[in-house]
């Protein structure tokens, strides 16, 4: 049965019907798509019992087995859809499948689950939860729709639990309830960056997770206010599916290329296999052939884990000397604190296993103070953060000590710290830790608020929503659980726009710190049992902007930065190019707006550039400014070495799957001007300095001789006040 494209399978539950779901794949125009029912009673004689040629997204099958979900796609207008169906069909091991009811959607774009009552449908689409009542499933109706901002479900479980991730990177795992009532059940953040759910238990109390760091995670959700991770299995490559089996004593685990077979029960580490994952973890945190730059320090992780380093934690193995093992338990504990989607608490209580065994080994004492600075900003209290500083001190001052000589990491934390520099006014706080590129450190979880007037305490939970990641404020009861009603500024006059909100513990209490990328500070608000007596702070950045003067074109350099800057070469208003060119050389979005002639090249000859915008409506949206190399009819663009020297200088891609040519979406100015016979092309933050760390940018380069020449490049240095 020739199906170029499958996307799926599902399994009635009496297991006599195959349902099979295939992709509309348009390199093979003829080849079949949809929803292929086959009748497997006898599977020496199977049978297509439906087929429903649809141009299928995705599909589901009930609980029950009684019903079939498909999410289908519109008709295509001008490279767009015009919609998305749902369509219901009901399904049995004897008859035809036979449609109930087509749902036309606007927009479908995330999951969608019947629940396990059978009796409603559950649709996410850009943080916002649809409900539908399907207890006849020829009428759906729309019972309630919201947007609880918590992210995007993933899956359901047997019970009725709601999978959804969250967090910038996705590797937050939220639970929640969805009938009778939308209902958050809890936040589980633990560095499960681009969660995939692989597996939920029968009795919903176990789940398994694989993450980006080629890792299958299994939680306990026993209590589901309180999950935990009671394993972690590193694999060789990322993982795509799997499935518990002989009573969970065996994981078969999907990889990229590969199935590999997880034995939990043999991973008994030896000296001899320390010793030698050791040698090979370096070797892999060493390799510089890798796509990713998570992916030698993952590796290397991967490879002491899959040697038991975890077990012999617990238990040293037998012919391993304390300082053998200190000098692979420091690496490891390196390794963790290196790795982007592993907790610092990891690192730090292996550090202090190192410290236990080799007191005199000094950079475990370094280490250790490294990762306790950056467990500063995950903790509840100001008076957590006094307690760790302490900590901090400690084991920086033991390595000074043993090694004789300090960091300038070090430096810096004895010379401002909440102990020995305590600063009582919390605009002075903010403002010190971060010019001195510290302001992480303040950070707070949240979780434990004092609320004002000694009634309780709350949790703060702020989640990120919609295309352009916006951040949303919660107060949530930590005693009865329930939502508090209290509304904060909006983002306007009162309340400039920021990218990033984060909790601030200080003395007085909590704050809220508004901010853009980078941490360029907006404003901050007093919250809890600071709101009567917190002030509220607004930021002014002081921006210094310099170049490298080392080359031998500092004049150039200095005239750009200088009020004596070269005028602009001057573009026209154009109309050369029309949508079809410009799509057809893969510039979406993308309008034409001057054109003139330079000597971009430097070759003596003018020639014909276009000024194009790519304007996005994505997001936050933005509008990029670049130029492109008409060719000599000027109605369409120049096949020339020249112009790809061209583009390359702008950093314009035209690969296949690059959803926006130019190298970012936060806007520039840009231009060409001549000095001492030379055209130089500038591009720079588009206002008057930097709004955030994607603006701090701005380059002056030329072509000549058929290279590329970058001859300026700018360093931005900040300096904030607070008022």
């Amino acid at each position: 049965m020739p199906i170029p494209s499958p996307i799926g399978m599902e399994l009635s539950n009496d297991g006599q019907t195959l349902f099979l779901y295939a992709y509309r794949d348009r390199r093979y125009p003829e080849s079949w798509y949809g929803v292929l029912s086959v009748d497997i009673s006898d599977p020496y004689a199977i049978r297509e019992t439906g087929k429903h040629d649809i141009d299928i997204l995705q599909a589901r099958l009930s609980v029950d087995g009684t019903l079939l979900f498909v999410k289908e796609r519109g008709e295509l207008v001008r490279n767009k859809y015009t919609n998305i169906f749902l369509n219901i069909y009901r399904v049995s091991p004897a008859d035809k499948s036979t449609p109930l009811s087509r749902m036309q959607m606007k927009w479908l774009s995330g999951n969608f689950f019947p629940t396990p009552d059978g009796k409603h449908l559950v649709l996410g689409r850009m943080g916002e939860l649809i409900v539908y009542d399907i207890s006849n499933p020829s009428a759906p109706s729309k019972e309630f729709e919201l947007s609880p901002n918590l992210g995007y479900p993933k899956e359901i479980g047997k019970d009725g639990t709601l999978y959804l991730s969250n967090g910038l990177n996705g590797d937050e795992l939220v639970l929640a309830s969805v009938i009778p009532k939308f209902k958050k059940i809890c936040v589980f953040s633990k560095k499960l960056s681009s969660l995939n759910i692989l597996y939920i238990s029968e009795d919903s109390k176990t789940v398994y997770i694989s993450a980006l760091d080629k890792t299958i995670n299994v939680i306990d959700l026993a209590d589901k206010k309180a999950p935990k991770i009671v394993a972690n299995y590193s694999t060789p490559n990322y993982v795509g599916a799997m499935v518990p089996a002989c009573n969970d004593k065996l994981i078969y685990a999907g990889l990229l290329d590969s199935i590999v077979v997880i034995d939990p029960a043999k991973a008994i580490p030896t000296s001899e296999s320390l010793i030698s994952a050791h040698t090979e973890a370096l070797r892999q945190y060493k390799r510089k052939d890798l796509k990713f730059d998570f992916e030698p320090v993952s590796n290397a992780i991967n490879v002491l884990e899959a040697a038991g380093i975890t077990r012999a934690i617990e238990r040293k193995p037998s012919g391993l000397s304390d300082k053998v093992f200190a000098s692979i338990l420091n690496d490891y504990g390196f390794f963790l604190s290196k790795n982007i989607f592993r907790e610092d608490d990891e690192a730090i209580e292996i550090y202090k296993k190192v410290t236990a065994l080799d007191t005199n080994r000094s950079v475990a004492y370094l280490n250790l103070g490294e990762s306790l600075q950056k467990r500063l900003s995950r903790t509840d209290s100001f008076q957590e953060k006094i307690a760790l500083t302490k900590e901090i001190k400690t084991a920086y001052l033991q390595y000074k000590k043993l090694h004789g000589k300090s960091t300038p990491t070090i430096d810096s934390f004895l010379a401002l710290n909440i102990v020995d520099t305590p600063i009582t006014d919390f605009c002075e706080y903010v403002t010190a830790y971060t010019n001195q590129e510290r302001l992480t450190e303040l950070f707070g979880t949240g979780k434990s608020v004092e609320k004002s007037n000694n009634q309780g305490s709350m949790r703060v939970e702020i989640s990120y929503g919609g295309s352009a990641n916006h951040p949303y404020v919660s107060f949530i009861d930590n005693e009865t659980n329930q939502e508090i009603d209290w509304k904060l500024p909006e983002n306007g006059e009162n309340m400039p726009w920021a990218a990033r909100i984060n909790i601030v513990p200080f003395s007085d209490g909590h704050h809220l710190l508004y901010y853009k990328n980078g941490g360029h500070l907006v404003m901050s608000l007093p919250i809890g049992a600071a709101w009567d007596t917190g002030t509220v702070c607004r930021f002014t950045e002081h921006i210094t902007e310099s170049f490298d003067m080392k080359g031998k074109n500092t004049e150039v350099c200095n005239l750009v930065l200088s009020s004596k800057h070269p005028s602009f070469i001057n573009f026209e208003k154009s109309h050369f190019l029309n949508n079809e060119t410009l799509k057809a050389a893969r510039y979406y979005s993308t309008d034409e707006f001057m054109a003139g002639k330079v000597d971009f090249d430097n070759d003596g000859k003018e020639d014909m550039l276009v000024h194009l915008q790519y304007q996005s409506g994505a997001g936050p949206g933005c509008i990029y400014d670049f130029f492109d190399l008409l060719n000599e009819e000027k109605e369409g663009f120049s096949t020339s070495k020249s112009r790809s020297l061209l583009l390359e200088m702008q950093d314009i891609e035209h690969r296949p799957g690059v959803m926006h040519p130019v190298p970012h979406c936060h806007g520039n100015a840009t231009g060409w001007f001549r000095f001492n016979g030379i055209t130089y092309f500038e591009t720079k933050y588009p206002e008057d300095q930097p709004q955030d760390s994607e603006q701090e940018f701005r380059t002056v380069s030329y072509i000549k001789d058929g290279q590329i020449k970058r001859i300026c490049e700018a360093n931005f240095s900040i300096q904030v006040e607070g008022h």
